[in-house]
């Protein structure tokens, strides 16, 4: 386990200084259902033999948990570091942000490890077909799990009021969410997210004249961002709450997680922005 969450603390640390996506993104394209932290230690050229075995009944066994207590290990160390990187996104850090964008890039290699994108995109789509499209869309999310994965990344009482998170979201927001979903997966999403807390890292850096980058003064990709992801984890989380009706849709609580966790990350990167640049 200590060998495993120091190999995280480098992987992540590489990816988080190297201010780009092009070697994270290499990362999550491994969505082989037997990926693991050894996979993700062979593209770093690094790790040990002990990492790299993990059958399919392991990853089974690993099952996307509430932020009380994550069954994988790697999936824990993911929320600790992305708590510390929040609070230096509060702070106005372009390291923090682009820290930041690397986890997310590492929480779905997980994600993908366990379920490849083929797989979610299907048993959303039979959740459609059994259901029917209104009613997956009317599902209402579990807001108590959604509340208890965003406490995890250390909110306050006060953070969680401005988040609103029981703030009715345009059913368009939604259609349009699933819609994603169903045609190309969670991946571009993330991939989205990257690229917008890369940019926004290099917009912080570019205040503190860190970086010879000039900042976008008229407004932060973030703000859009964080409405977007509101409609993405409301959708992903209103299909982890079919998990009653569908059993499989088990594996969306995981999704849900890894979608509050950007809702929120995208939140307070906009809230900077707009405190700085109006």
């Amino acid at each position: 386990m200590e060998a495993m969450v120091f190999y995280l603390h480098a992987l992540v640390s590489r990816h988080a200084r190297a201010g780009t996506t092009q070697e994270t993104l290499a990362v999550t394209q491994m969505n082989s259902r037997r990926m693991m932290l050894g996979s993700m230690a062979a593209v770093a050229g690094a790790g040990s033999a002990a990492l790299l075995v993990q059958t399919r009944a392991t990853a089974a066994a690993q099952t996307a948990g509430t932020a009380g207590g994550d069954a994988d290990p790697v999936i824990a160390e993911v929320r600790q570091q992305l708590k510390a990187a929040l609070a230096g996104i509060q702070s106005g850090s372009g390291e923090a942000a682009r820290h930041a964008a690397a986890l997310v890039q590492v929480w779905g290699a997980r994600i993908h490890g366990r379920t490849p994108d083929g797989d979610l995109r299907a048993l959303a789509q039979r959740a459609v077909r059994r259901l029917g499209r209104p009613a997956v869309l009317d599902t209402p999310p579990n807001h108590a799990d959604i509340e208890a994965n965003v406490r995890a990344l250390g909110l306050t009482t006060a953070d969680l009021a401005r988040l609103d998170l029981h703030a009715p979201v345009d059913s368009q927001a939604k259609a349009a969410a699933l819609d994603r979903l169903l045609e190309g997966g969670i991946q571009p999403m993330l991939d989205r997210t990257v690229q917008m807390l890369t940019l926004v890292g290099d917009q912080f850096d570019a205040r503190a004249s860190v970086r010879p980058v000039a900042a976008r003064q008229s407004g932060c990709d973030a703000c859009i961002a964080a409405d977007i992801a509101r409609a993405e984890m409301e959708t992903f989380c209103a299909l982890a709450a079919l998990t009653p009706i569908i059993p499989a849709m088990a594996v969306f609580v995981e999704v849900c997680a890894v979608f509050a966790s950007v809702f929120v990350i995208a939140n307070f990167a906009c809230w900077i922005c707009r405190m700085w640049w109006g």
